[in-house]
Formats: structure tokens, sequence, C-alpha cells
């Protein structure tokens, strides 16, 4: 599974939660959700190369501790994880820290996209 099918299938998990709770909770939970990256494509033009996370993120300053973040690589460090979870300890923390920074670079960009349009 790639890291694209993996994203899925998480988001696919979650919402099978709140569907559980209730179809409303689903909708609303839904309608929530924007696809941040498509906003971007269709209102501005940037210097970089993709308009994923971590290039678009770069650019308006955050900066990942792990030299090469990524998904397909926060996934390698699960799997070795799991073979031994005792023996590979650091390899959570580095899927922790992936994942937290991941979220923080999402709102960096999130709000610089919002005050760009405002």
């Amino acid at each position: 599974m790639d890291a694209e099918e993996y994203r899925k299938k998480i988001e696919e998990d979650i919402l099978k939660i709140i569907a559980a709770e209730g179809e409303g909770q689903k909708v609303e939970f839904k309608a929530k959700m924007t696809d941040l990256q498509g906003e971007l494509v269709s209102r501005v033009v940037l210097p970089t190369l993709a308009y994923g996370l971590k290039p678009v993120s770069k650019f308006v300053g955050f900066e990942y501790s792990d030299e090469d973040p990524g998904g397909a690589q926060s996934i390698a460090w699960f799997e070795e994880y799991q073979q031994d979870p005792a023996k590979n300890a650091a390899s959570r923390e580095r899927i922790l820290t992936y994942n937290r920074e991941d979220c923080e670079a999402t709102k960096l960009v999130h709000e610089w996209l919002a005050k760009l349009c405002k």
C-alpha cells in the first residue's frame, strides 16, 4: 500500500467511525473538510516545483525537523517500529513528530492562504 492509498484508508476509517455515530455527524464533518491543495492551486502561483504540503509549507516558512520527511518514509518508520517496538521506540517518536509537524505545516499554509485571500 502506497502513501496515498494509506491516507485514503485512514480517511475512510475515520468517516466510518463518524457514520456509526450518526449520518448527520458524518455530513457535518465532511462539510468542514477542505481540500487545501485544491484551494491553493486554484488561487495562487508559487515558485515551487510542486504544490504538495512539503514544498508549499517550506515556501511559507515552515521547517521540518527531519531532513527527508514524507508519507512513504513515515510508513517505513512505522513498519520498522512494528518489527520490534521496544528496540525501535525512536521510530515511533519520529512518526509522532512527523505527524505533528504535518499538522503544524498544514495550519501555517492554511493561515497564509486565508490571509492572502482576504
